[in-house]
């Protein structure tokens, strides 16, 4: 009979390698599948849970605090709070809410540039540059921030200027002492810019090459710095001494015309006052006579002259010149009272004189 026969699992359905016929494996809930396999996961997924908190944290309280300012005590949902709205319509009328209680708190009274007009620029109009790109910028060039190489790029045209300023000041001063010393004052007004640039005076480049080729240097690290961190198209060239040397020779040529000019005014100044002085036309007795003098006879910088230095922390700084000493390796070392508390000691060829006055007192005269 049919119930009496027992049934028999077919072949093809019992599991078998050969008919590569396998067991399902049993299913996993989705709990069981995102829970971590070992330790070092669940203590990632443990840091991320936290991170997240913290992020949470952090949004609530940057809420709460622009709350308080505004004046609300409770939001966000909170008991007797009032719900985030869900719709963009919602939205702005959060934000209008909030803006008409910052305007009556006063909150608007003390914002910078509050009266005058808004500082507009070139690439707000710029249909190259997109709107979020303007705002980024805009935002990083308010804060002071420029990229790494632009700061070396600053620091640089610094020290070039510094370099050639001294420069300049020093070749200046040495050649108009050159010529004030053999050119009898009557003729200095025969010189001309063609003639002061032809000008040079070995002995004083021998005597300032070693501190100028320091300089160079210097500059040339620089230089190697910024290359380094600059795009190909804005990067510079070694400074080169002898470039630099004609280059100070061409430029300061109208500055030396400049000063022999006013070198012949100051003598024929002195002049009158003698002549002056000796007829008698004068009423003042023991008058005490000041000149001021940017140029003189010679090239030293001695105690009691006036001048200007490059301070490594406060930049150019004048004083008074309180001493000098030669160092170890025969330079000399000038000794300048920058204030009360502090003598700076700084090369001679980086010192600048800005004034001598020489005082003395007038003899009486009296009419012939």
């Amino acid at each position: 009979q049919p119930w009496h026969t027992t049934f028999k699992v077919p072949d093809h359905a019992t599991s078998s390698i050969k008919y590569a016929s396998l067991p399902a494996l049993p299913a996993q809930s989705a709990v069981q599948r995102s829970m971590p396999v070992d330790e070092k996961a669940k203590r990632k997924e443990r840091e991320e849970r936290k991170r997240m908190e913290q992020g949470i944290r952090l949004g609530r309280a940057k809420e709460a605090t622009l709350d308080y300012r505004l004046g609300v005590r409770e939001s966000g949902g909170g008991p007797g709070g009032q719900a985030n709205p869900v719709s963009l319509k919602g939205w702005t009328s959060l934000v209008e809410d909030r803006i008409k209680k910052a305007r009556k708190a006063g909150l608007f009274q003390n914002i910078k540039g509050r009266g005058r007009p808004l500082v507009t620029s070139m690439d707000e109009s710029n249909p190259f540059i997109a709107r979020e790109e303007f705002l980024m910028n805009r935002i990083v060039q308010r804060n002071g921030a420029v990229p790494p190489w632009v700061e070396v790029q600053g620091e640089l045209d610094n020290a070039v200027a510094t370099f050639r300023e001294i420069l300049r000041q020093s070749w200046v001063r040495r050649v108009v002492n050159m010529i004030t010393s053999t050119t009898p004052p009557a003729f200095l007004h025969t010189f001309t810019l063609g003639d002061i640039k032809k000008i040079r005076d070995s002995e004083w480049e021998q005597r300032e090459r070693s501190y100028h080729q320091v300089a160079v240097e210097e500059l040339n690290t620089l230089v190697r710095k910024y290359n380094g961190m600059a795009p190909y198209a804005v990067r510079r060239p070694y400074y080169i001494h002898n470039v630099e040397m004609d280059r100070l020779f061409e430029s300061c040529a109208e500055s030396i015309l400049s000063a022999l000019k006013e070198r012949t005014q100051t003598q024929e100044t002195k002049k009158m006052a003698n002549a002056v002085g000796e007829r008698g036309e004068s009423s003042v007795v023991g008058t005490k006579v000041e000149y001021t003098m940017s140029y003189v006879s010679d090239d030293e910088i001695v105690p009691g002259d006036i001048v200007a230095v490059r301070h490594g922390l406060k930049g150019r700084q004048e004083g008074l010149v309180i001493g000098a000493h030669v160092d170890y390796m025969g330079r000399q070392v000038i000794e300048v009272q920058l204030d009360s508390t502090e003598v700076y000691q700084v090369y001679h060829p980086y010192v600048t004189r800005l004034r001598r006055t020489i005082s003395y007192s007038r003899p009486s005269l009296s009419a012939p």
